[in-house]
C-alpha cells in the first residue's frame, strides 16, 4: 500500500510539473500542508540531488538511501514549518570512521558537521564539532526552511531527515 502511495504521489507531481511547463529537476521538492507543518520527515532520495545517486539500500526507511560520493555531492529540499524551534536528525550511515559525514545548512544560517551513530540519529556539531543530538533550529515565523546536505566526507548513504518540535 504504502508503494502504491508514493508512485501515485510521483506520479501526480510528474503530471502537474509537465502541466505546467516545469522540468522536476529545475525545483527544490517542498513538503508542505496548506499552513506550515509542526514537524515532519524529507526522505533523502526526495531531495533535488547533484553529484549523488539514489541506492537501494535495505536498511533505510523506503528501502532506499541517496550516496554522496563525490566531494561536489549536494542534496536540498524545502520544509514549510510552523513558527518554533525544532531538532533536526539526519539519518544516515557509512561503512566506517572515515565514510559517515555530511554538512547540513539550514534556512541560510550555521553549517553543521554531523556524523552517524551507526544507523540512527546522528551525533551533530557545528563546524567546530561541537558536540550535541540533535541540529537546533528555531523558526521565528512560520514558512519555508531550505535544508541543503553536503559532502564531509565521501561514500556517506543518506536515509531522510526529521524535524521533531522542540518545548521552549
Amino acid at each position: 500500500m504504502r508503494i502504491v502511495s508514493v508512485v501515485g504521489l510521483a506520479l501526480v507531481a510528474a503530471f502537474l510539473a509537465s502541466a505546467c511547463g516545469e522540468a522536476r529537476k529545475a525545483s527544490v521538492p517542498q513538503v508542505a500542508a496548506p499552513a506550515a507543518v509542526k514537524g515532519g520527515v524529507m526522505e533523502a532520495e526526495h531531495m533535488v540531488l547533484k553529484d549523488c545517486s539514489v541506492k537501494e539500500l535495505a536498511s533505510a526507511s523506503g528501502g532506499k538511501a541517496v550516496l554522496m560520493d563525490k566531494d561536489t555531492s549536494e542534496a536540498r529540499c524545502t520544509i514549510y514549518l510552523a513558527e518554533g524551534t525544532y531538532g533536526v536528525s539526519v539519518y544516515m550511515q557509512g561503512e566506517s570512521t572515515d565514510e559517515d559525514a555530511v554538512f547540513v545548512t539550514m534556512a541560510g544560517g550555521d553549517k553543521y558537521r554531523v556524523f552517524a551513530d551507526p544507523w540512527g540519529e546522528v551525533v551533530a556539531g557545528t563546524v567546530l564539532e561541537l558536540e550535541g543530538t540533535s541540529i537546533p533550529v528555531t523558526m521565528k515565523a512560520s514558512g519555508p526552511c531550505e535544508v541543503v546536505l553536503t559532502t564531509a566526507e565521501k561514500n556517506v548513504y543518506v536515509d531522510r531527515i526529521v524535524f521533531t518540535p522542540r518545548e521552549k
